[in-house]
């Protein structure tokens, strides 16, 4: 498994476990002590499998806020922390999240930089598309997406892009 944040293979299972190496959760502002929880409070679900073994899973907590299986990485649309079922800035927030996971970065001049994390050009460009195709399709209690659906849907849209 890869950091979601700069890419590197991970080494050990607490790394494994959290989605980053310890030098990207620091910078990225994990509170170790809150547990499960990634930048401002956006909880993380555990125990669900990650997002490149079993696809995107959200659950709504009781609180109101969204659960997801993927950690809040880069930060650029929301400043409420990921949303499903609508197609507003925390839809796009989730989107681009689950899309840098999927498509990381090439090291391309074309890579781009949010939230002072480098997002894939694939990333940037298709996440918007992906809000609204997928995360916006979700019910707003949660749901799952398949990782043979997502992969299949960014598969589409990027011979799309190369027929057009």
């Amino acid at each position: 498994m890869r950091c979601a944040r700069c890419r590197r293979e991970l080494a050990n299972g607490t790394s494994i476990e959290r989605g980053m190496g310890p030098t990207c959760a620091a910078k990225a502002g994990r509170r170790a002590e809150i547990g499960g929880e990634l930048w401002e409070g956006q909880p993380v679900l555990d125990g669900v499998g990650t997002l490149e073994e079993v696809g995107l899973v959200c659950r709504r907590l009781a609180d109101g806020r969204l659960a997801t299986n993927v950690p809040h990485v880069v930060k650029h649309h929301s400043l409420n922390g990921f949303e499903c079922w609508d197609g507003g800035s925390g839809s796009a927030e989730l989107a681009l999240n689950v899309a840098h996971f999927l498509l990381p970065p090439t090291g391309s001049h074309m890579d781009r930089v949010y939230g002072g994390v480098v997002v894939s050009n694939d990333a940037a460009r298709l996440h918007q598309k992906m809000k609204w195709d997928l995360i916006a399709m979700m019910p707003e209690s949660g749901g799952r997406i398949p990782i043979e659906d997502l992969r299949e849907w960014i598969a589409l849209k990027l011979t799309d892009r190369v027929a057009a």
